[in-house]
C-alpha cells in the first residue's frame, strides 16, 4: 500500500499537481486566495463583490469539501442548491466565475489538477433582464425628465450610455458645453462611510462621447439652477478633500444635493422610479437606460465597434454578446433589404 501511495505522489509531482496539503478544503484555498492573491490586485469593489459572493454562496455549500476532491458533479449539485434557496442563475453564473477564477490559480499553483468549475455546466440565463425602452417611451421620458431637478442626468444616460458611477462621477471639467464633448475620467462609489472617486472599469471605459444638441441644451440649464443653489447655500456648499492637495476645495460634481454634495446611488435609483411612475411608463432598473441608450444606437444603423467604444466596453465581444438579441433583429431586417434588392 505505501509502495502504491508512493507511486501515485511521484505520478503528482511529474504533472505539477502535488497539493501542498491534501486535508486543504475548498473553503481554506478560497480564504487565502481572496487575502493574498486577489484583495492587493483588484479595486476594493471587486474585491468587495468576490468576498460577497465567496462568503454567502461559495463556502457555505462547498466550503468543507477538499480541495481535491471537488468534482464537476459537485459543482452542478451547488448550483441546484442556490436555485433551491431562490438565488437567481445570474447570481450562479457569477459565483462560478468566481470559484473558476480561483482554480484557475489553485492549478497554477499545482494544488489541484483540473478545475471543477470550469468543466462544470453553467445554469442558464435568459436575456429577458435587459429591458430596454423604444423610442416613443424615451421621449415621454425626457419630456417627463425635463421639469425634474436631475432631469440633465436622465438624458446624460440616455443620450451616451454612462454607468451610474460614471455618470455620479462627472465634474464640470470633463464637460464641454461649446464643443459638444464629454469625458469620462472616473467613476464615483460609495464604500461604506465615504466616497471614494475610481478609475473607471477598464481601459477602454476612459473615453470621449459625443453630445446631442439636446443634452447640451438640458447640462446648460442644470448648471444654471446648480449655480443658483450655490449662491443660495454660500459657505455651506459642500467642500471635498481630493486627493494630492492639501486643503478642501468646493465641490464641482455636475450632478450634486442641493448642497453641493455628491449623489448617493439610491438617491437616484429613487428618484428615477418617481419620475416613471409620474410618466406611467413600465418600471425598469436605472441601468436599463444604458441598455437603452446602446439598443437604439444599434437599431439606428451604427456599427457595432462604434457602439462598444461609446460604452465603454472592453472588448466588442461583450457588447455582441450582451445585445444578441438585438443583433439577431437587425439580421432579419438586413435579409429582407437585400430581398428588396435583388427581388423575390
Amino acid at each position: 500500500d505505501a509502495a502504491d501511495k508512493i507511486c501515485a505522489v511521484r505520478e503528482k509531482l511529474q504533472r505539477g499537481t502535488l497539493p501542498a496539503n491534501e486535508r486543504t478544503t475548498t473553503g481554506d484555498w478560497l480564504e487565502y486566495w481572496l487575502i493574498t492573491i486577489v484583495k492587493p490586485r483588484v479595486r476594493p469593489a471587486t474585491y468587495e463583490s468576490y468576498e460577497a459572493v465567496v462568503r454567502l454562496h461559495i463556502v457555505p455549500y462547498l466550503g468543507r469539501v477538499p480541495l481535491s476532491a471537488l468534482r464537476p458533479e459537485r459543482v452542478e449539485q451547488w448550483f441546484d442548491e442556490l436555485a433551491a434557496v431562490d438565488v437567481s442563475a445570474s447570481r450562479c453564473r457569477y459565483g462560478r466565475v468566481v470559484l473558476r477564477t480561483a482554480l484557475n490559480r489553485a492549478i497554477k499553483q499545482g494544488l489541484v489538477a483540473t478545475n471543477a468549475a470550469g468543466l462544470a455546466d453553467a445554469p442558464m440565463v435568459t436575456t429577458s433582464d435587459v429591458m430596454p425602452f423604444d423610442g416613443e417611451q424615451v421621449r415621454t421620458l425626457l419630456n417627463y425628465a425635463a421639469k425634474d431637478r436631475l432631469g440633465a442626468l436622465f438624458a446624460v444616460v440616455v443620450a451616451c450610455g454612462l454607468r451610474q458611477g460614471e455618470v455620479l462621477g462627472l465634474q464640470w471639467s470633463d464637460v464641454d458645453l461649446r464643443a459638444r464633448e464629454l469625458h469620462v475620467r472616473r467613476q464615483l462609489r460609495w464604500r461604506r462611510d465615504r466616497f471614494v472617486l475610481e478609475s473607471p472599469k477598464s481601459a477602454k471605459s476612459v473615453r470621449m462621447v459625443a453630445l446631442l444638441p439636446m443634452v447640451v441644451d438640458e447640462l446648460a440649464k442644470h448648471r444654471a439652477r446648480q449655480g443658483e443653489e450655490r449662491l443660495r447655500a454660500g459657505d455651506n456648499w459642500t467642500q471635498i478633500e481630493y486627493a494630492g492637495e492639501d486643503k478642501a476645495r468646493a465641490s464641482e460634481y455636475v450632478f450634486t444635493t442641493p448642497l453641493g454634495a455628491p449623489l448617493v446611488r439610491y438617491t437616484v435609483i429613487r428618484q428615477f422610479h418617481k419620475l416613471l411612475k409620474r410618466a406611467k411608463l413600465p418600471t425598469i432598473r436605472f441601468h436599463d437606460l444604458r441598455h437603452t441608450s446602446a439598443t437604439l444606437l444599434l437599431l439606428g444603423g451604427v456599427p457595432l465597434p462604434t457602439v462598444s467604444a461609446i460604452l465603454g466596453h472592453s472588448g466588442i465581444q461583450i457588447t455582441a454578446d450582451t445585445y444578441g438579441h438585438v443583433l439577431k433583429s437587425m439580421k432579419h431586417d438586413a435579409a429582407e433589404k437585400l430581398a428588396q434588392v435583388i427581388g423575390g
